[in-house]
């Protein structure tokens, strides 16, 4: 059987020499990869990983779904985890953890793909100052300073 040249082939040839090209080089790839992941265990036995194919995984602290071909994302919590906390240390003034909430709220608009869901992760994180002793006061002032500052 003579190769098919792709400017005379049909249009169903060339999709099906896409896929066959393409999976090769997603084979390519994933050999690849569990090779550098073999390398990072041999490395360093403390670093655990976990392959997973799924419609939805957890990931560096992030929860990311594939829902009906579209990607979704939010703040991910170990279910293990006591909610609510802060990661306290003795000596920590209010201003540690006025950076903290800061960097969370930034960490929440990087992660959450929809509006709802950054609104929930706020709540969450206001509710976390409030049930740690903060005063509604503290929170709203540090809330209401990051939408000014980011101008949302």
């Amino acid at each position: 059987m003579a190769k098919t040249n792709l400017k005379t082939a049909t249009a169903k040839q060339r999709i099906l020499w896409k896929i066959k090209y393409f999976s090769r080089e997603i084979m390519g790839m994933k050999n690849n990869l569990v090779v550098f992941l073999q390398t990072i265990r041999d490395k360093s036995p403390n670093v655990q990983f976990q392959k997973l194919i799924a419609s939805s995984v957890p990931f560096l602290n992030a929860f990311v779904q594939n829902q009906n071909g579209d990607l979704f994302s939010r703040i991910y919590r170990h279910p293990l985890i006591q909610g609510y906390s802060l990661p306290y240390e003795v000596g920590h003034a209010k201003l540690v953890h006025s950076d903290w909430l800061r960097s969370a709220l930034i960490r929440a608009v990087c992660y959450c793909s929809s509006v709802e869901d950054f609104n929930l992760e706020r709540i969450y994180l206001e509710l976390t100052c409030l049930t740690n002793g903060y005063s509604l006061r503290f929170v709203e002032t540090h809330v209401q300073h990051f939408f000014n500052f980011f101008h949302l």
